[in-house]
């Protein structure tokens, strides 16, 4: 919710803090490879210590059989359809959005013993 603030709110604060996000909303269609042939994660994909030192890469996903392919960018984890948003959200562009978003001074921590859900069935 702190970083769709941070995206959305016209206020100016001077730092957005989102702590333990269980999910963010992306500026763009690319979404990180989780996987890839190039590494080897075992146990460790959701370990904070891994996610903080890995450099992930970045693309529009393939749905093969997924059912949302066509909504997996939408508002909530993505900016497309921000019209059936929320009135502060739906009256705002998304040049002006990802704009103010690049300017803010937004930080995201994650506690020691709090780990990610691996949900790879849906199309989050």
């Amino acid at each position: 919710v702190v970083q769709r603030f941070a995206l959305f709110s016209q206020t100016h604060p001077d730092l957005f803090i989102t702590a333990n996000p269980s999910s963010v909303t992306y500026l763009d269609a690319r979404r990180p490879l989780l996987f890839s042939s190039q590494r080897a994660y075992c146990d460790k994909e959701c370990d904070n210590v891994t996610i903080a030192k890995t450099q992930y890469e970045f693309e529009i996903p393939i749905f093969k059989k997924c059912v949302c392919s066509a909504t997996y960018n939408n508002y909530g984890y993505g900016l497309n359809d921000l019209n059936k948003a929320s009135m502060y959200v739906a009256n705002q562009s998304i040049s002006v959005v990802r704009e103010r978003y690049l300017h803010r001074s937004v930080r995201y921590v994650a506690g020691q013993s709090d780990v990610c859900n691996l949900r790879f069935s849906s199309c989050e």
